[in-house]
């Protein structure tokens, strides 16, 4: 149990680490404002009522392959948007990077063993699009080496008794479709879809959870408006509203694929993941 709860305690630290050290003292000074936590405190409701969750419900864990994997160069894959990032001077504190990171891609049979230590039920984690398709495309033949480590991975889960859910997208653009332009460019959602489409061919009968992308406003506002993290770009609002609605049409024609093609054999669900912050009523009024 204390390997498990270190193994995620890092990944919360590096996480941190690496969003910290990306936002300046100003933009911390605002999300400081914003979120006063001492105005929401309620101890009525904030106590924990046992035994009310619903039957079926899943307790797991979740990361992304950026997180973890390490191996940013190994065995054919390309590089990505953070990879690209994290090389850069003055982008991260003291020039870290996750080139090894938890290493999980020369580890799996570790990582089941915490897995079931910890007794999940699920583990949500992402494909590195870049380690499937190196420069995003199916211009040229996937990376076998990539294939099988998401296979070995995928079967050790299903073996531990273990539902795996995949994200598709978690923030980690193949460097080559950024270059010319990623989500502003209406030909990388082709290209996405392409590839959610060879991922459903892959791995769907094993996989029966899907999500398209992770916390798109994240990736949106702070990758293309604030330019605090990959791809870095600083431009006005009406530019991440292009990207945002690019990724909306990716996500719709990537779930309306799966249900006309994949959903009645594979009978799986395809969803998104949003980051989500609380509010409170200012009056019971």
């Amino acid at each position: 149990m204390s390997n498990m709860l270190g193994f995620k305690l890092y990944l919360i630290i590096v996480e941190l680490i690496i969003l910290l050290n990306c936002i300046p003292t100003s933009a911390l000074e605002l999300i400081n404002d914003k979120f006063v936590y001492e105005n929401f405190q309620d101890e009525e409701r904030d106590v924990f009522l046992h035994n009310r969750f619903s039957k079926g419900f899943a307790w797991g864990v979740a990361t992304s392959a950026y997180q973890i994997e390490g191996g940013w160069n190994e065995d054919g894959k390309g590089p990505s948007i953070w990879d690209t990032f994290v090389h850069e001077n003055d982008n991260i504190y003291g020039g870290h990077t996750g080139d090894v990171a938890c290493d999980s891609y020369n580890k799996v049979s570790e990582d089941i063993s915490m897995l079931k230590e910890l007794g999940v039920g699920f583990y949500r984690f992402s494909i590195s699009w870049s380690r499937l398709l190196p420069d995003g495309t199916l211009r040229h033949p996937a990376n076998d080496k990539g294939l099988q480590y998401y296979h070995k991975l995928i079967d050790a889960l299903i073996e531990a008794n273990i539902e795996p859910v995949v994200t598709l997208f978690h923030f980690d653009m193949p460097q080559a479709l950024q270059d010319i332009g990623g989500f502003d460019n209406k030909q990388t959602i082709q290209h996405f879809q392409f590839f959610a489409d060879f991922c459903f061919r892959e791995y769907g009968e094993k996989v029966k959870y899907w999500i398209t992308f992770n916390e798109p406003y994240t990736y949106v506002m702070f990758g293309h408006h604030y330019g605090m993290l990959p791809p870095k770009i600083r431009k006005p609002l009406q530019y991440s509203y292009d990207i945002a609605h690019n990724i909306i049409l990716a996500h719709a024609r990537i779930w309306k694929r799966y249900h006309s093609k994949y959903g009645k054999d594979q009978q799986g669900f395809v969803g998104m993941a949003f980051t989500t912050m609380w509010a409170d009523r200012k009056s019971v009024v």
